[in-house]
């Protein structure tokens, strides 16, 4: 009487992941638990997302990986969340039960510079209002420099887009202020300067 070999579609456990960076390319570096010495097991699958859409697909152009690791490219200019789920495929077609889901969101590598749109000058004070419409999930605020000197120890947060200045903070008659864009990581976009003057 023949017996069938049995085999486990557990799921597969001990995913994960770490961002990196070597040169020009930007990766995620995979790893997870290997599945137990089976003479049918044929390799593992990664399941990914394409950000911003969440849902997971099977990276169908990816070979059948033979290593429990994996160097998974990505390519963007502003922080985005992937996630990865992976399985093991067994000689009979079966496919294990996939990984919990594994998410790491890569820091931005760029930040646009902010717009100022309007300097109004109201009494004794400057209002200054910018614009700044991209959605960067890793954004931490703006940092307001006079001079080129910080006005702030902190960033104002990232909903803000207008500041009042009091003319008895600037120190001169005609001020160079600035403003620009940072991340958590500590990022920041170039400097969008304009003058202000004392009337």
């Amino acid at each position: 009487m023949l017996v069938k070999k049995k085999f486990s579609l557990k799921p597969i456990v001990g995913l994960q992941g770490r961002f990196a960076t070597e040169g020009n390319d930007q990766f995620i570096r995979l790893s997870w638990d290997p599945v137990p010495e089976d003479s049918l097991f044929l390799g593992y699958l990664i399941y990914a997302n394409y950000p911003p859409d969440t849902s997971l697909a099977r990276e169908a152009h990816l070979p059948l990986l033979k290593e429990n690791a994996f160097r998974y490219q990505v390519s963007y200019y502003y922080a985005q969340t992937y996630r990865f789920s992976v399985s093991a495929l067994y000689r009979t077609g079966n496919e294990s039960v996939r990984s919990d889901v594994l998410e790491i969101t890569v820091p931005s590598l760029y930040l646009p510079k902010v717009n100022i749109t309007n300097v109004n000058y109201i009494g004794e004070q400057v209002d200054i209002r910018w614009i700044y419409g991209q959605n960067i999930p890793d954004l931490t605020g703006f940092m307001v420099y006079i001079n080129g000197q910080p006005l702030l120890n902190n960033p104002l947060p990232a909903t803000r887009r207008s500041l009042l200045i009091s003319m008895s903070d600037l120190p001169a008659s005609r001020t160079t202020l600035s403003i620009t864009a940072v991340t958590r990581q500590g990022l920041e976009s170039a400097p969008s300067p304009v003058i202000v003057k004392k009337e």
